[in-house]
């Protein structure tokens, strides 16, 4: 699908329980699936601790890397998704950029947050907030939460 693979993020606040930077765990992964992929085609990033700085901060890496930005996969947990191509948006070099969400379901996100201690259900209203209180401090582009979105973000925090 492309011809390098740029993975980013230290420690945050959605990986604490890794013994490793989120770019280092990924980048094992990679190379246990896929071990035919040159290590040479693979960059880490691994300061990174939020959206934002995932962003910057592989912008600084691959300009030293001197690895030219042309057409950008989004890869991220579809629940965050559109947080992160509006980051993309806002803070990225520009270029063309797609969203390239895993695979995955409803039972499979409760199954991760739940061995983590977590309610991933729980988890959904703040991401939602995100979209606004993001764009609101100028670290997103703004777009509309679609009214379907909010209405069920305010039912989840009923229940």
């Amino acid at each position: 699908m492309a011809p390098r693979i740029v993975f980013t993020g230290g420690v945050g606040a959605g990986s604490a329980d890794l013994t490793q930077p989120e770019a280092n765990a990924f980048a094992a992964e990679l190379a246990e699936k896929f071990p035919e992929i040159p290590t040479a085609a693979v960059l880490l990033e691994t300061r990174s601790t939020n959206t934002g700085e995932n962003v910057r901060m592989l912008q600084v890496e691959t300009l030293a890397a001197h690895w030219p930005l042309q057409t950008v996969a989004l890869v991220a947990s579809p629940y965050r998704q559109r947080r992160v191509a509006l980051t993309w948006r806002k803070q990225g070099p520009g270029g063309a950029f797609f969203n390239c969400p895993p695979a995955t379901c409803l039972v499979e996100e409760r199954t991760r947050f739940a061995a983590k201690g977590e309610n991933f259900i729980d988890h959904l209203p703040g991401e939602v907030d995100r979209l606004t209180t993001y764009a609101e401090r100028g670290w997103i582009t703004a777009k509309p939460v679609p009214l379907a979105v909010v209405e069920a973000t305010a039912a989840l925090r009923k229940s």
